[in-house]
């Protein structure tokens, strides 16, 4: 009893320090977004448009941890990193901002790097998952091997109440020696059920 209220404690002092780390970046946005608005004007105007497929990602993932838009963002930025370094050189004006958006290469360059984020989100998922399936059925393998080895060095007392592994396959013969492991009984018992002839005459007389 005495320990809930340390946990409780803990809680409340986690939430304000998220709270308080939530005011602070708010208040250092509200300070740099202006400013990296004036200073990096032409950068703003590039990122705007060549990161367009990640927007469009973010508003079609309906997902809560928003893997499109993490994986497309992250390939889309890269190609924008790469466009920008030609204006991060010397020339950073909006006019030569302009000029990059109106050369069609760069807009290869930063859509053909979100297109490789769009391919890696549908193609590595279902790799993984054949992959987990295979590994996953090789174990089961092996463990059951392991298993059996033990059982024949040891005995059966090893297994102790541990389930076996190919319980579906053993699962089945338990089922029909439990039912019916002696049918002779089931036909005797069955038999002795069934009156004789003589006792169906001796009521037939009576």
């Amino acid at each position: 009893m005495a320990r809930q209220p340390a946990k409780k404690g803990g809680k409340t002092r986690e939430i304000r320090l998220t709270s308080a780390n939530r005011r602070r970046a708010k208040i250092l946005g509200y300070f740099l977004a202006p400013l990296l608005v004036f200073v990096g004007y032409p950068t703003l105007m590039v990122a705007c448009g060549g990161m367009l497929p990640t927007f469009v990602a973010f508003i079609v993932d309906s997902r809560k941890e928003r893997y499109a838009a993490r994986t497309v963002g992250y390939l889309n930025s890269a190609g924008v990193f790469i466009v920008c370094l030609d204006m991060w050189g010397g020339d950073h004006t909006w006019q030569h901002a302009l000029d990059i958006l109106a050369q069609p290469i760069n807009y290869l360059i930063m859509f053909g790097a979100a297109a490789v984020g769009w391919a890696l989100y549908f193609v590595i998922p279902p790799i993984t998952n054949a992959y987990l399936a295979i590994h996953n059925d090789l174990r089961m393998k092996a463990l059951n091997s392991d298993q059996e080895k033990l059982v024949k060095e040891w005995g059966t007392g090893v297994r102790r109440n541990a389930p076996s592994l190919d319980t579906k396959e053993k699962e089945e013969p338990q089922e029909d020696e439990e039912d019916g492991a002696d049918p002779t009984r089931r036909t005797s018992s069955s038999s002795e059920n069934v009156p004789s002839m003589s006792e169906i005459g001796k009521s037939a007389a009576s």
